[in-house]
């Protein structure tokens, strides 16, 4: 009896695993997030465990893909994504940044400042890559692992590191 439970929780557990990443499951996420106010296009992989904050300031095109684990922070401002880009794991748009400069006050009463993160396409974010309020990252443009945007990105480069900087062009 105890061998047949195993089994039964293994294949259990094996199929929600494989649900979890099927485009299905993907529609389902989509299809929440229209719900919720967000303009999404077609055929879009949005894996698990992905955070959308305002999701009513975020315009998606088609033929995407999100990788687990990425979070959407639209707060006061649009995150516009064209069609045909990667996005891996965990990267991060923030739309929004606290004010500082004023020494007589804490930075926490300073209030903030927002901006507008637009992403072209054809576009490869790698790994963790976090981008900054009022960003724009143009068609065709690869982003090195754990880079951190916080400046235009030309179409057809390939930039890299913290702050994120072009080291050479995509097309030879």
């Amino acid at each position: 009896m105890r061998k047949i439970l195993g089994l039964i929780y293994f294949i259990t557990t094996s199929f929600i695993k494989k649900l979890r990443y099927s485009q299905f499951a993907s529609d389902i996420r989509a299809s929440s997030l229209r719900y919720r106010g967000a303009k999404i296009g077609k055929n879009n992989t949005i894996q698990p465990n992905i955070k959308f904050s305002q999701p009513k300031n975020l315009i998606i095109g088609d033929n995407n893909f999100f990788g687990e684990g990425c979070s959407f922070y639209s707060i006061g401002s649009e995150i516009r994504i064209g069609s045909n880009n990667l996005v891996a794991s965990r990267c991060c748009f923030i739309t929004r940044n606290h004010l500082y400069k004023d020494a007589h006050k804490l930075i926490k009463d300073q209030g903030y400042s927002y901006g507008s993160i637009e992403l072209g396409s054809n576009i490869w974010l790698g790994f963790d890559v976090q981008v900054c309020a009022g960003v724009t990252i143009e068609d065709g443009a690869v982003l090195g692992a754990k880079s951190l945007v916080t400046s235009r990105i030309p179409t057809n480069s390939l930039a890299v590191g913290i702050p994120a900087r072009v080291v050479k062009s995509t097309r030879m």
